[in-house]
């Protein structure tokens, strides 16, 4: 039926909720990279199968958890994500085919259950810096629930993992993935210095160098983006605040990018 994996470490504070969330699959899976706080004694209350696995990459670490996966249908959660019930009613209904009305699925989704969907592109609810994002800003989207006999991993990419779906159709959902980000502005900006810099050496690996006019241009650009674009301004100061964090990534990436060159040269 459906089987759900977790990569983690380190993620006492998290991974409680997230596991309580999905007590409903056939299976649960987690890997861990090396936690040295109560995470493995947490996930081994909800799974016998909890595993090791030396981090590499994000992708090798997924691809990894994936194919310890007993069905065909698979969802990936995060240690600091939460299914909500009604994403949880669609994800059994399209695998069951059970009535729509039932289950309060989505037209789209029970249109076309007979018509090889592979893939579910999942809405993301933010919680920033401790408070829940407002319904009125824009939600990113990810295909996170899957048929893997249909889809794969793309390893290529350290940063930003991504799933390519080989063969069906995508559909969207209408429940949400809960995603409890950083609690405060100091881990927040630490993970967009890290995250920056790996974005940089892969930008450069593909040959890519830095622009002038993008690095005068790309703060401004970005925080118009999530600010007004991707309505952050419906939550108040702390929409300000990521905000200025999202094109302050934005910059570093360039600015990184820029360094790198100069050492070329």
């Amino acid at each position: 039926m459906i089987s759900v994996y977790m990569i983690c470490q380190n993620e006492q504070a998290h991974i409680e909720r997230a596991l309580r969330s999905v007590t409903w699959a056939d299976e649960i899976v987690v890997v861990d990279s090396g936690s040295t706080d109560e995470t493995l004694s947490i996930a081994r209350r909800y799974t016998e199968r909890v595993y090791h696995h030396d981090w590499q990459n994000e992708g090798s670490q997924r691809a990894y958890a994936l194919s310890l996966c007993s069905h065909d249908w698979v969802l990936c959660l995060d240690a600091d994500e939460e299914v909500s019930d009604e994403l949880r009613a669609e994800m059994v209904a399209l695998v069951t085919g059970q009535d729509a009305k039932k289950t309060q699925i989505s037209e789209k989704i029970s249109e076309k259950i007979s018509n090889q969907i592979s893939a579910l592109e999942i809405p993301f609810h933010e919680t920033y810096l401790g408070t829940p994002a407002s319904l009125h800003t824009q939600m990113v989207r990810h295909i996170r629930f899957f048929r893997k006999s249909c889809c794969e991993y793309d390893t290529s990419n350290p940063v930003h993992v991504s799933l390519l779906v080989r063969s069906g159709r995508v559909a969207r959902s209408r429940g949400v993935i809960r995603h409890f980000s950083a609690k405060s502005v100091a881990t927040l900006v630490a993970k967009t210095n890290r995250y920056s810099g790996f974005a940089a050496q892969q930008k450069h690996a593909r040959g890519k160098r830095h622009s002038t006019l993008k690095l005068v241009t790309i703060f401004p650009l970005a925080f118009v983006k999530s600010y007004l674009y991707r309505r952050d301004c419906c939550n108040g100061k702390t929409g300000f605040v990521v905000a200025m964090i999202n094109a302050f990534y934005a910059f570093l990436k360039e600015a990184k990018l820029y360094e790198i060159d100069k050492k070329d040269i």
